[in-house]
Parts: C-alpha cells; sequence; structure tokens
C-alpha cells in the first residue's frame, strides 16, 4: 500500500469519530430546542474575537536569542550603525520574505556584514573583502548554532521532523485544503445558518492566525539580522576570536614574565588581573602592599626584574587572584620622563591604586600622573582606561593628632576626627577630578591598619567588572598577535610536511 493511501486512511479513521460527535451534538441541540441559542451565542462570541483581533493586533514574543542582546552602547560610534541594521530588517519585513529560500539567508549575510565593513573600513571601496575566511566561516557557525538553539527550543517536534516529513506534510496540507472546502459547501447546503456561524468563527480565527505567524516570522527576521550584526561588529571591530576556550586560558607574556620572577608562586590558569600601584615617594605604596597581603611582602620574597616596577601575586580572600606591580615613587623633579616608567606600565594594567598621602598638601605632581594617564590611554582609541583609586594614607595624622579611637564614621562625621578625614577626601577628589566614591581612606601605621578590609577592599570590588573588561581587552589585543604567529606557523608546518609526505609518494611511484 503507497504512502499517501496510508495517510489518508489514517486520517478518514481519526476524523470519523470527531465528525460523528459533531452531528451527534448538533442533533441533540435541535431536538431539545437548544440549537438556535447555541448559534447566536457563538455568532456573538466569533462576532467580538474577530472585533478584538481587529482592533487589537496580536504582539508575539519575540524569540530570546541564544545570547545577550548586542550592547549598543559597547563599541562607541556604533548607533548609527545600529540604526542602519534596523532599517535593514524593517525592509526585509516589509518585502514578507521566504524564510524557506536558502537565498535570503545568503543575501541578508552579504548584505549586513556590507554595512557593518562599510562602517568600520569606510576609506575602503569594497570593505567586505577585508574579512579573513577563516573569520567569514567563524561567524556563518555561529549564526546557524544560534538558530539551531532557536528551531529547538520554541519550534514544536523540530528535532522529531525531518525535510522529508515537512515536505510530505506541505502536500498533505494542500491536497486537505480542497477536501475542507468541499466540506464547507456540503455544511453550507445543508445548514445555510450554522454554515455562516461557522464562516465568522473562521475568519477570526484566520485573521489571529495571520497575525501571530506575521509576528513570529518578523521575530526570527529580526533575530538573525541582530545576529549577524552582532558577529560582524566583533569581527570588524577586532573582537572576534576563533577559539575562545584559548582566550579564556590565555596568560598574557608580560604576566608570564611577572609571574616567573615570584617566587613560590602557585601555578595559573588564566591571566590574572594586573594592579598597577603608583605614587609619590614616602605616600605609603609599601606599606599598602604589606596591608593587603596581611605580610609583610615589600621587601621580601621577591625578584626585582624592570627596573622600578616589582611583581607580587597576590591571592586575598573575596578578591580574583592578580599581579600587584610596585611602581617606584616620582619624586619632585619634573621633566618628560618623570612619569615614564607607571605610563609604560598602565597600558598594561587594569586597575590603578594611586597612593595620596593626606597630609602633604603638594598634590600638582598627583594631578600631572592623572592628567598624564588620561592623555596616555586617549593616544589609541582601542584601549580602555582603567579604574583608578586613590588610596589616601596617613589619616591618622590628620589633627587632632591625639585623638585616634577608629572606627569612624565618615560618611555621616560625628567627630572632629571624622570631619577631617572627610575634608580631606573631599579635596582630594575635587583635586583630582574625581568621584568621592574612587577615594578610599586607610591608616597603614604598623599594628594600627584602619579600613583596608572594611573600606579599601570594598571600593576594589566595586570596579572590579570595570577592571575584568580591561583585562579582556587587553589579552585580547595580545592574544591576536601571538596567535597571528601561531597559526602562521603552524599552518606553514603542516603545508610542508604534505608537500614532503606527497613528494615521497611521487618518488616512491616513479622508482617502483
Amino acid at each position: 500500500m503507497k504512502l499517501k493511501t496510508r495517510w489518508l486512511i489514517t486520517s478518514t479513521v481519526f476524523l470519523l469519530p470527531i465528525i460523528s460527535l459533531m452531528m451527534a451534538g448538533l442533533y441533540w441541540l435541535w431536538l431539545n430546542q437548544f440549537l438556535p441559542v447555541w448559534l447566536a451565542a457563538t455568532a456573538i462570541l466569533a462576532l467580538a474575537a474577530w472585533l478584538f483581533s481587529f482592533k487589537r493586533p496580536v504582539s508575539g514574543q519575540k524569540l530570546t536569542p541564544s545570547e545577550p542582546t548586542p550592547n549598543v552602547g559597547q563599541y562607541p560610534g556604533t548607533d548609527p550603525l545600529w540604526q542602519k541594521i534596523a532599517l535593514i530588517s524593517s525592509t526585509l519585513n516589509n518585502q514578507d520574505p521566504d524564510l524557506a529560500d536558502p537565498r535570503f539567508y545568503t543575501e541578508t549575510v552579504k548584505e549586513v556584514i556590507q554595512t557593518v565593513a562599510g562602517h568600520f573600513h569606510p576609506e575602503q571601496k569594497d570593505a567586505i573583502l577585508e574579512i579573513r575566511m577563516p573569520y567569514l566561516l567563524a561567524i556563518i557557525e555561529m549564526v546557524a548554532r544560534d538558530l539551531r538553539i532557536g528551531f529547538a527550543e520554541n519550534v514544536p517536534a523540530s528535532h522529531i521532523l525531518t525535510l522529508k516529513d515537512i515536505i510530505r506534510g506541505r502536500r498533505l496540507a494542500i491536497q486537505g485544503a480542497g477536501i475542507y472546502r468541499l466540506l464547507r459547501w456540503v455544511v453550507a447546503g445543508n445548514s445555510p445558518v450554522a454554515a455562516l456561524m461557522h464562516e465568522m468563527v473562521t475568519a477570526g480565527s484566520s485573521k489571529l492566525y495571520a497575525e501571530t505567524y506575521g509576528e513570529v516570522k518578523h521575530s526570527l527576521v529580526d533575530a538573525f539580522v541582530s545576529k549577524v550584526a552582532y558577529y560582524a561588529i566583533e569581527l570588524y571591530s577586532g573582537n572576534l576570536v576563533l577559539d575562545k576556550d584559548q582566550l579564556t586560558a590565555y596568560v598574557d607574556r608580560r604576566s608570564r614574565a611577572d609571574l616567573a620572577d615570584i617566587q613560590q608562586r602557585p601555578e595559573t590558569t588564566a591571566e590574572p588581573l594586573r594592579i598597577l600601584v603608583i605614587g609619590q615617594t614616602n605616600a605609603g605604596k609599601s606599606s599598602l602592599i604589606n596591608a593587603l597581603f596581611g605580610t609583610v611582602k615589600a621587601d621580601t620574597d621577591v625578584t626585582q626584574t624592570t627596573e622600578g616596577v616589582i611583581p607580587y601575586l597576590l591571592e586575598h580572600p573575596g578578591l580574583e587572584p592578580a599581579i600587584i606591580l610596585d611602581c617606584e615613587g616620582y619624586g619632585n623633579k619634573v621633566g618628560g620622563k618623570l612619569f615614564a616608567k607607571e605610563l609604560e606600565e598602565i597600558t598594561r594594567c587594569d586597575m590603578v591604586l594611586l597612593v595620596v598621602s593626606a597630609v602633604n598638601a603638594a598634590r600638582d605632581i598627583d594631578q600631572q600622573m592623572v592628567r598624564a594617564i588620561n592623555e596616555t590611554i586617549a593616544l589609541n582609541p582601542k584601549n580602555k582606561m582603567p579604574p583608578l583609586i586613590v588610596v589616601v594614607t596617613h589619616i591618622d595624622q590628620l589633627r587632632p593628632l591625639r585623638e585616634w579611637r577608629p572606627p569612624y564614621n565618615i560618611a555621616a562625621p560625628d567627630s572632629v576626627k571624622a570631619q577631617m578625614i572627610r575634608q580631606a577626601i573631599d579635596a582630594i577628589a575635587q583635586d583630582l577630578a574625581l568621584s568621592s566614591h574612587q577615594v578610599a581612606p586607610v591608616s597603614l601605621a604598623p599594628g594600627n591598619n584602619y579600613n583596608v578590609e572594611e573600606g579599601l577592599v570594598p571600593t576594589i570590588l566595586q570596579q572590579l567588572d570595570s577592571a575584568k573588561g580591561v583585562r579582556y581587552t587587553r589579552c585580547l589585543k595580545a592574544y591576536h598577535q601571538e596567535d597571528y604567529w601561531r597559526r602562521l606557523w603552524k599552518q606553514s608546518k603542516n603545508a610542508g610536511l604534505f608537500m614532503v609526505k606527497k613528494g615521497v609518494e611521487v618518488f616512491d611511484k616513479k622508482t617502483s
């Protein structure tokens, strides 16, 4: 027996009991004189549903992408680009594309990538050709993965049906539509009133289905265009990585060198945060490092590597493993090389702790330091400004000198000492053009540490997400440089081995 015949018999056997129940129900309503009431109620409900669907179009819930929606503010200056992407999506939806046509996907991918490429390379005539083949394949792979997840999670029975089932189902649906039209004519001939009620219900439900289908289709188009644009922006902005697992376990060359010079260090499997400690001479940088470690570290257990910069591996409860870079203090001299060492390290760190003494009123040099940091970061638009925290030391030496009975309510001062600490915080924040939330007052007197765990560490934690973002950008640039040469070497080696192997095979064939 043919498959088509089996499907027809199965459908008939399945529908006959349902049709019989419907006919029996109508006959029972007619016998009990309830048929007019039932028809009137059905007509009223159908009319109400039709009017409601006509005035209130269905707003379908959009499919949730497998990754977060692209953040418009993630890449500065991309707002006009996302407006162009939204226009592409709107134009496609107005054209009512056939989602079963493969040409829709290839042409859409080309248009979106060309738009993104033109934004990042406006000087190039054919900016889309700047894409490298492995990265193009990576975009196709990631978009296809997201579509797979979307279908598997939102389309019923998508993991069961095959392409053959879908094609067969479309054929049966076409044949079923003809049978359904014939059935409607038969019902209209036997019971015109029931047929009228049925047509009203069908009209309302058809409009509801059409609007729902349209919303779902628009959601699919929007999600596809948005996802292609997201990965294309990741590519042309330099943030797309072929192997994210390698980047996750990547340790920067500079960090590897610093870790190699730290004695008795544990093995690290990921890039640690790099925290640069800077400040004037005698501001208390070494004391701060000792306070963070809870022991004397500034003079022992390390080997000085680069002149003026000493690395320490910090493992503090609540904080990620971090390399603390103790930079030599800058004095009162002036000149072009005053901040040379600090500015050299600033683009290689993720957070800056600027140590300032509360009893030192000479802050001009600290102001110059902050301005130099901002200027250095601004030189390259791809650099990210590391979060800056000002650590105010020697607060125990503020007047009145003899009053030192911590803790103090610095937010709402209730004593003369607390007021002096508050004034010092506000003055330093104003002098350095920073927020008072970036200033943490501490006392690092031997055996009398105050506000390190209570104030400084929470301030560091508040800036931790920003520091992680800086670390990701820093590692990404270094990873791309190393990955470029690593892949080139691997490709050359494999190609050389292949050619040698084929040469040997040809030589063996000729000599045999």
